[in-house]
């Protein structure tokens, strides 16, 4: 505004205005007694975020033959204009307007829906990553477990696909040794390599490491306001300091050994029914929750069609090793150090397949309801 404008009496109560400034790029003149603003040319619209100072409604007022001084012209220009229900006064000379502050942003709501201010900077172009409205479409949530259930139970009944399914597995059965091997307070490093390295003691400096991971990923979790997350880390912070602390050191190295394959069937569960689950947008779990549907899916199906066939007979317990002896597997050890049964073994991990099921159906039946209010919603309005 040039400094003319600033220096402006109000025409209606003729004293000095005061600028104010709404944001960093315009300043604004505003008179303290009667609160009417005067904007020159170009800054209602700024002020709008608008293409225009008026909306396409504004038009001269007849019913009004009041005529005010323009405080920029000097000329006797300033004539009454209405807007729907919204009086104020226009120049004809610089287009200059003065209106009420409390009516001003009542102007927006009267530009058409489509127009966009061109003062506004440019529409941000969104990636599939960052908008998930592009990724959660309802009648694909409503489908998307329950397909891809079928798909993995079909891929790991066909004996020449298992050759792809394997490596996964066996990437994430040493992701469970390690794991629970970190939670009990032990030294650990998989390996895709179908072995885990774990420490022969617990060490103090593993156990106070994790404990503080775990304690910062719930700070995190807390400052992002995500409540599964909260959940999680809170979960994994208990579980290390019962491990770690109130569980024998040879109890905590049973665990480690039974949670590779444990954890496999853990693991595709949690993949699966965390599909739902609205995380917050800088992990871009909209996007990523495709991948860990389907790998939790084939991974999950894979070890429970297996448990499912030992316990009905038609398959073997599958003892030994992939790179050890026969007696080295991680079944061989639990019989022989730990003294499971064959019965043992069959019940607590198909009992571990069933309660994964489990988790995975009542999340899908939990959020059914939502799932059918969006899609009745997105019906109505293409109706609309």
């Amino acid at each position: 505004m040039s400094e003319k404008a600033q220096m402006i009496l109000c025409p209606k109560c003729q004293v000095a205005v005061s600028p104010f400034a709404p944001y960093p790029n315009l300043t604004i003149n505003i008179c303290q007694r009667c609160s009417q603003v005067w904007l020159d040319k170009g800054e209602l619209a700024l002020l709008l975020r608008r293409p225009e100072d008026l909306p396409p409604v504004a038009q001269p007022d007849p019913a009004l033959s009041e005529v005010l001084p323009c405080p920029a012209c000097g000329t006797p220009t300033l004539a009454p204009w209405r807007a729907a229900d919204i009086g104020l006064w226009r120049c004809s000379t610089c287009s200059g307007v003065l209106m009420p502050l409390a009516q001003v942003q009542r102007l927006k709501a009267l530009f058409p829906q489509f127009q966009r201010s061109k003062t506004q900077p440019a529409p941000r172009t969104v990636s599939p990553l960052d908008d998930s409205r592009t990724l959660r479409t309802p009648w694909f949530d409503l489908v998307a477990i329950p397909l891809v259930l079928c798909v993995g139970w079909v891929v790991a009944s066909l004996p020449g696909l298992l050759v792809f399914i394997w490596p996964l597995a066996t990437f994430f059965h040493e992701i469970g040794h390690a794991l629970a091997a970190w939670l009990g307070g032990f030294f650990a490093i998989p390996t895709p390599f179908a072995f885990t390295t774990v420490g022969s003691e617990r060490r103090g400096l593993v156990i106070a490491f994790f404990l503080a991971v775990w304690l910062w990923g719930l700070i995190q979790s807390f400052n992002l306001r995500s409540r599964i997350l909260m959940f999680g880390f809170a979960v994994l912070l208990l579980t290390q300091i019962k491990l770690s602390f109130f569980t024998s050191s040879d109890e905590a190295r049973q665990i480690a050994i039974a949670a590779g394959i444990g954890l496999e069937l853990v693991y595709g569960g949690l993949f699966i029914g965390a599909f739902h689950y609205h995380l917050p947008r800088s992990l871009r779990w909209d996007f990523w929750r495709f991948l860990a549907l389907f790998l939790g899916a084939l991974i999950y199906s894979h070890t429970t069609l297996l448990w499912v066939k030992i316990r009905f007979g038609l398959a073997k317990i599958p003892w030994g090793s992939a790179v050890g002896t026969t007696n080295d597997g991680d079944l061989n050890k639990l019989l022989r150090q730990w003294q499971w049964t064959e019965a043992d073994i069959i019940e607590r991990f198909s009992g571990l397949a069933l309660l994964s099921l489990v988790w995975i159906l009542g999340h899908y039946i939990v959020s059914l309801p939502s799932m059918v209010r969006r899609i009745r919603s997105a019906q109505s309005q293409r109706k609309k």
